[in-house]
């Protein structure tokens, strides 16, 4: 069952256009950046029609409109996964679909157990090529086991996409 909370990006409660890195966009959806490119992230409201490579039924994703700056490693989109403990040890997939005004690549994306004494290990996951048609991008994955990892109320998953840097394109996201 789906452990992603708003991951079709339908709940908008603080609004649906942001200037501003840091902050939550898509409700559960955040971004940490510490580039100087420029940014605007919006709600995308997918036509009734579909678009090619998307089921249709979809009806909203994210939208990074990245300008590309000189300076800076980190423009990731995160969400928290509730009650990690319970990824010890087990096998999940990843799933979600993604496109680009310009094909590029996604190096760093990640599934990390965050506020966590000892944590299992995790494998990164592949860098990503994103083209100009919707895709849908698929991870199996399986997280290892620590006897010693320590838990506590502020545990939680981490999914983290981080978008191009320094390139100025849209991604897609839902």
């Amino acid at each position: 069952y789906n452990m992603v909370i708003n991951g079709a990006m339908t709940v908008w409660q603080r609004g649906e256009s942001f200037t501003s890195m840091g902050g939550f966009y898509a409700d559960r959806w955040s971004t940490a950046t510490n580039t100087n490119d420029t940014n605007v992230v919006t709600k995308y409201d997918i036509p009734s029609a579909g678009e090619t490579g998307l089921p249709i039924g979809f009806t909203n994703a994210i939208k990074f409109a990245w300008t590309a700056g000189s300076t800076g490693t980190l423009n990731d989109f995160r969400t928290r996964i509730e009650d990690p403990k319970r990824f010890m040890g087990q096998t999940v997939t990843l799933s979600y679909y993604t496109r680009a005004s310009v094909a590029c690549t996604i190096n760093n994306r990640r599934l990390i157990f965050t506020n966590v004494t000892n944590p299992p290990t995790y494998t990164p996951l592949p860098a990503l090529s994103v083209t100009t048609t919707w895709q849908r991008v698929v991870h199996t994955l399986t997280f290892g086991s620590s006897a010693n990892a320590v838990f506590s109320s502020t545990s939680f998953l981490d999914l983290v996409l981080s978008n191009p840097i320094n390139t100025t394109t849209d991604v897609y996201i839902t």
